[in-house]
């Protein structure tokens, strides 16, 4: 589930995530996986390691901005898959996310 959650994300940052699919990976999967997923899908490691690019230079400051800029379109995916996982009720979303 980590790797779709990679997966997920790679496609989101290049603004080509097709809900479908989404909705075809969840729907391929068992509740304690989907579970797994979304919390791999809350946590925010392409955003850490774009910051990390930036500070070592190799990265622009408008394309961290452009990120942040999308972060409400990110919640709405991470929305979508709550919606979609029966289970993952059990699982508290942090306030950023609502």
């Amino acid at each position: 589930m980590y790797d779709f959650s990679i997966y997920v994300k790679y496609k989101f940052i290049m603004n080509e995530l097709d809900y479908e699919e989404l909705e075809n990976i969840i729907n391929s999967n068992n509740e304690v996986d989907n579970a797994f997923l979304f919390s791999c899908l809350m946590y925010s490691n392409i955003y850490f390691d774009l910051v990390k690019n930036i500070l070592l230079g190799n990265e622009k400051e408008d394309k961290i901005n452009y990120f942040i800029n999308r972060i409400k379109k990110y919640n709405e995916v991470l929305l979508f898959c709550k919606n979609r996982i029966k289970n993952v009720n059990e699982i508290k979303l942090i306030t950023w996310i609502c």
